[in-house]
Protein backbone atom coordinates (compact mmCIF):
# COMPACT_ATOMS: atom_id res chain seq x y z
CA UNK A 1 0.00 0.00 0.00
CA UNK A 2 1.03 3.55 -0.69
CA UNK A 3 -0.69 6.56 0.78
CA UNK A 4 -3.83 4.51 1.44
CA UNK A 5 -3.98 2.96 -2.05
CA UNK A 6 -3.22 -0.59 -2.99
CA UNK A 7 -0.69 -0.89 -5.77
CA UNK A 8 0.54 -3.81 -7.86
CA UNK A 9 3.56 -4.38 -10.04
CA UNK A 10 3.24 -3.73 -13.76
CA UNK A 11 3.50 -7.49 -14.42
CA UNK A 12 0.68 -8.23 -11.97
CA UNK A 13 -1.51 -5.56 -13.54
CA UNK A 14 -0.90 -7.01 -17.01
CA UNK A 15 -1.72 -10.51 -15.80
CA UNK A 16 -4.90 -9.28 -14.10
CA UNK A 17 -5.94 -7.54 -17.32
CA UNK A 18 -5.23 -10.68 -19.37
CA UNK A 19 -7.31 -12.77 -16.97
CA UNK A 20 -10.15 -10.26 -17.17
CA UNK A 21 -10.24 -10.51 -20.96
CA UNK A 22 -8.62 -7.26 -22.07
CA UNK A 23 -8.83 -6.98 -25.87
CA UNK A 24 -5.74 -8.57 -27.43
CA UNK A 25 -4.57 -5.45 -29.29
CA UNK A 26 -4.70 -3.41 -26.09
CA UNK A 27 -2.90 -6.17 -24.21
CA UNK A 28 -0.16 -6.20 -26.88
CA UNK A 29 0.32 -2.44 -26.53
CA UNK A 30 0.47 -2.61 -22.73
CA UNK A 31 2.97 -5.47 -22.80
CA UNK A 32 5.13 -3.79 -25.44
CA UNK A 33 5.20 -0.59 -23.38
CA UNK A 34 6.11 -2.44 -20.18
CA UNK A 35 8.86 -4.40 -21.95
CA UNK A 36 10.27 -1.27 -23.59
CA UNK A 37 10.40 0.51 -20.23
CA UNK A 38 11.96 -2.47 -18.46
CA UNK A 39 8.96 -2.82 -16.14
CA UNK A 40 8.25 -6.46 -17.01
CA UNK A 41 9.80 -9.33 -18.90
CA UNK A 42 8.25 -11.77 -21.33
CA UNK A 43 9.70 -14.65 -19.31
CA UNK A 44 8.08 -13.46 -16.10
CA UNK A 45 4.73 -12.87 -17.75
CA UNK A 46 4.78 -16.35 -19.29
CA UNK A 47 5.90 -18.08 -16.10
CA UNK A 48 3.31 -16.39 -13.90
CA UNK A 49 0.38 -16.47 -16.33
CA UNK A 50 -0.67 -20.01 -15.45
CA UNK A 51 -1.43 -18.85 -11.91
CA UNK A 52 -4.05 -16.52 -13.38
CA UNK A 53 -5.87 -19.25 -15.28
CA UNK A 54 -6.03 -20.56 -18.83
CA UNK A 55 -7.59 -17.38 -20.19
CA UNK A 56 -4.63 -15.32 -18.98
CA UNK A 57 -2.09 -17.86 -20.22
CA UNK A 58 -3.60 -17.93 -23.69
CA UNK A 59 -3.90 -14.15 -23.87
CA UNK A 60 -0.30 -13.63 -22.79
CA UNK A 61 0.94 -16.13 -25.37
CA UNK A 62 -1.14 -14.50 -28.11
CA UNK A 63 0.00 -11.01 -27.13
CA UNK A 64 3.67 -11.92 -26.94
CA UNK A 65 3.56 -13.93 -30.15
CA UNK A 66 6.26 -16.31 -31.33
CA UNK A 67 8.99 -13.66 -31.23
CA UNK A 68 8.46 -12.91 -27.54
CA UNK A 69 6.79 -9.55 -27.97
Amino acid sequence: QREGYRVTSPARSILDAAAAGLEIDQLRRVIRDALDRGLASAERLRSQASGFGPRASQAIERALGPAGA
